[in-house]
């Protein structure tokens, strides 16, 4: 089993079943809906969104992100759909698993810096 970009999938022509994120504009390609996962923001208690229990991703698009690094499945979606939506995200540190990105989650008087 490999990870891949989901163009990647569906043009290597590798193996006989894939799993994509998102549908692609391949009729050759049948898609079955296999599950949906449900993203979830990681932000330190006295965050920007006023404790809501639920935020819309345009919303977090104004705010730094860690994100995994370039080329991981999920850092691609994110990049994506924030394009779709006519935003940029501000990757301000990306890191290798969730593990350390959660570690870097700090309280907003440390500020998060490009480097």
């Amino acid at each position: 089993m490999e990870e891949r970009l989901r163009h990647d999938i569906v043009a290597a022509g590798r193996a006989d079943v894939g799993v994509v994120a998102l549908e692609v504009d391949q009729p050759e390609l049948e898609f079955l809906s296999y599950r949906e996962d449900q993203l979830v923001l990681l932000a330190p208690l006295e965050n920007l969104f006023g404790g809501e229990s639920t935020i819309s991703f345009v919303d977090c698009t104004d705010q730094p992100f860690i994100s995994l690094r370039s080329g991981v499945a999920l850092h691609t979606l994110l990049v994506d759909h924030a394009s779709a939506l006519g935003r940029c995200l501000d990757v301000c540190v990306q890191k290798s698993g969730y593990r350390a990105i959660a570690r870097l989650v700090v309280p907003p008087a440390q500020e998060c810096i490009a480097s």
